[in-house]
């Protein structure tokens, strides 16, 4: 109806290209969705610079967007960016931050970053069991993906034991995530 109407690049075409690439994220029609999404940063940028709010929202859906498409670098620049708007209009404790904290934290573990998605995971589990936020569950598993790939590390180096120890305490963070969920 839109674009019957107004042009393509129509400053009212922002949020219709914002939810429309968000839905094609959750479709995991992850090019479509980049297409959209830039296309609505765009726009976005051409007629409200001045809005903080709605740029930040297309940068954190961007962000996860290049992780899905194995673009890291630009995911992390964008979540980043995403991660710095939250801090200072939300605050370190707030659940939107530590979304994006934990969107950052996946793309430092699929770039084989470990201890620095580790410490990220930390953080995020941390705030979300003061809040007692059910999205635990996902954190832990987070957490327990990092102890799965510390124990190949470890079988690949010979050292079982060690290998062994952090299976178990992946097993742990996945009981404990179950039973959050069963909750």
């Amino acid at each position: 109806i839109h674009t019957t109407h107004f042009s393509s690049a129509h400053p009212d075409m922002v949020w219709i290209l914002g939810y429309l690439g968000d839905s094609y994220r959750k479709l995991e029609d992850y090019k479509n969705a980049e297409y959209v999404l830039e296309k609505g940063l765009a726009i976005h940028n051409q007629y409200y610079s001045h809005n903080a709010s709605e740029k930040n929202w297309f940068m954190f859906l961007l962000g996860k967007v290049y992780r899905e498409l194995g673009k890291y670098q630009k995911a992390r620049t964008f979540l980043e960016a995403s991660l710095v708007y939250h801090r200072e209009h939300f605050g370190k404790e707030h659940l939107e931050t530590a979304h994006v904290l934990r969107s950052l934290g996946q793309t430092y573990f699929l770039e084989g970053e470990i201890d620095k998605a580790e410490i990220i995971f930390q953080e995020v589990l941390k705030n979300f069991q003061q809040q007692n936020y059910i999205d635990q569950y996902m954190v832990l598993e987070d957490i327990s993906d990092i102890n799965l790939k510390k124990a190949e590390e470890e079988k690949r180096k010979k050292n079982i034991g060690l290998s062994q120890s952090f299976k178990d305490k992946a097993t742990r963070n996945l009981k404990e995530a179950l039973q959050i969920v069963r909750a």
